[in-house]
């Protein structure tokens, strides 16, 4: 049972998924995020993304970059924020929605043709291999 509670608390990678690790002056201001569907975060979403989704090793400025939110039940980044919303809301709920992220380089975003710096995966259980994201995220063409 704890396995599986640990689960539901942590990612695999070990990503912040505790809200009481981000700061209450940026939890208390959620409803300002999220509000258009940019593929750039605005500077409250970018100090949320610092806390939230913290790069290993790395002080990772998430300012001007290029993000996609890649969900399984379609969604953008208004649809992130608000499930974000909705969860941290929930009593006793102290976790925002489980997502993986992936960071691109420029040199996987030229080999995988993608604009992206950075795709937020949502409600996944699994890391897939960048390759699998990247050609998840490619436009039909």
């Amino acid at each position: 049972m704890s396995f599986l509670m640990s689960c539901f608390f942590t990612d695999m990678r070990g990503q912040v998924t505790d809200s009481y690790r981000i700061p209450d002056s940026i939890l208390m201001r959620m409803d300002e995020m999220g509000i258009d569907e940019a593929d750039t975060l605005t500077e409250l979403e970018c100090l949320y993304f610092v806390f939230r989704f913290p790069k290993p090793d790395s002080n990772f400025n998430y300012a001007g970059k290029k993000i996609h939110f890649k969900h399984t039940y379609g969604g953008g980044k208004r649809y992130f924020f608000s499930e974000e919303r909705r969860l941290l809301r929930i009593q006793g709920q102290n976790m925002g929605m489980g997502a993986v992220i992936y960071w691109f380089d420029e040199s996987e975003k030229k080999l995988y043709d993608i604009p992206y710096d950075v795709v937020v995966h949502c409600w996944t259980k699994f890391i897939l291999p960048k390759k699998k994201i990247a050609n998840m995220i490619k436009p039909r063409q």
